[in-house]
C-alpha cells in the first residue's frame, strides 16, 4: 500500500496534485481504494464536491473521514507560520 497522502503546509503545486491523483488513481484500478468524499479547489476560488463508490454507499462513514479531514486541516490553520 502505499504511503499516506498529506496536505501540505504549502499552496499544492500542480505537481503535487497529479502525483496525489495518480497515486489514488492506482489505488482505485487495483481495488484498494473502494470510496472517495472530496472537494477539489480550482482557479479563480471555484470548487466541487463529491462522493464516489463506497462512500456514496455508506454516507455515515464518509462523513466520518469528512469530519476527519476538516480536524486535520483546523491543525493546519493553527500552527505558526
Amino acid at each position: 500500500m502505499r504511503a499516506r497522502i498529506e496536505l501540505l503546509k504549502d499552496n499544492l503545486a500542480a505537481r503535487d496534485v497529479v502525483d496525489a491523483l495518480e497515486a489514488l488513481r492506482d489505488d482505485a484500478a487495483a481495488g484498494r481504494l473502494v470510496g472517495l468524499a472530496f472537494a477539489a479547489q480550482f482557479r479563480g476560488r471555484v470548487y466541487v464536491c463529491h462522493v464516489a463508490g463506497e462512500s456514496y454507499r455508506n454516507p455515515t462513514f464518509a462523513l466520518g473521514m469528512v469530519h476527519m479531514l476538516e480536524d486535520y486541516i483546523r491543525e493546519i490553520i493553527r500552527e505558526p507560520k
